[in-house]
């Protein structure tokens, strides 16, 4: 059995109630208050924890949990989970892309990188970013909840023809 905790960077997001219901606990860094007796509070429950395991999502978690090894100073894996396309890394915003230097610097670090298509890992690969401990888990959905209406919707607004299957 798992226990799942998990960190958010920021604060509620449209996924909160569901993540809820779904791991032990979650804690709230509110990074964009930048409270640092809150962030130190936090992050020594976390330490008390121990967790075997920390997924960063993204890239700013994924620093982040390079930072939280050397801070804690015991070892524990670290996966990154990238869930975006660079077609153009100039086209990343300037802090995001000094993070992305970070990581490509401290990818020896990760234990795995997964991706959630093939045109993302090629293009993480291609700045620098190989793993040969990497991964594609594609995004899934519901199927169950896209009923004939919506599908007709999306059908006609593609101009794909109704018959065909998405």
């Amino acid at each position: 059995d798992v226990d799942h905790i998990v960190l958010s960077l920021l604060g509620t997001g449209l996924l909160y109630e569901k993540i809820e219901q779904n791991c032990r606990q979650v804690f709230f860094l509110n990074l964009h208050k930048i409270k640092l007796k809150h962030i130190y509070l936090t992050l020594k429950k976390i330490k008390a924890l121990k967790p075997a395991v920390i997924f960063g999502w993204m890239y700013h978690s994924c620093l982040l949990a390079i930072i939280l090894q050397k801070i804690f100073r015991y070892k524990f894996d670290i996966v990154w989970c990238l869930r975006h396309s660079i077609y153009d890394k100039h086209h990343e915003k300037l802090f995001t892309r000094l993070i992305i230097q970070l990581l490509i610097i401290y990818k020896k670090l990760a234990n795995n990188i997964i991706y959630n298509s093939y045109r993302s890992k090629e293009s993480h690969e291609k700045i620098g970013l190989r793993k040969i401990k990497s991964c594609i888990i594609y995004n899934g959905y519901e199927s169950t909840k896209i009923n004939d209406k919506f599908s007709d919707e999306i059908k006609s607004k593609l101009q794909v023809n109704k018959q065909s299957i998405i």
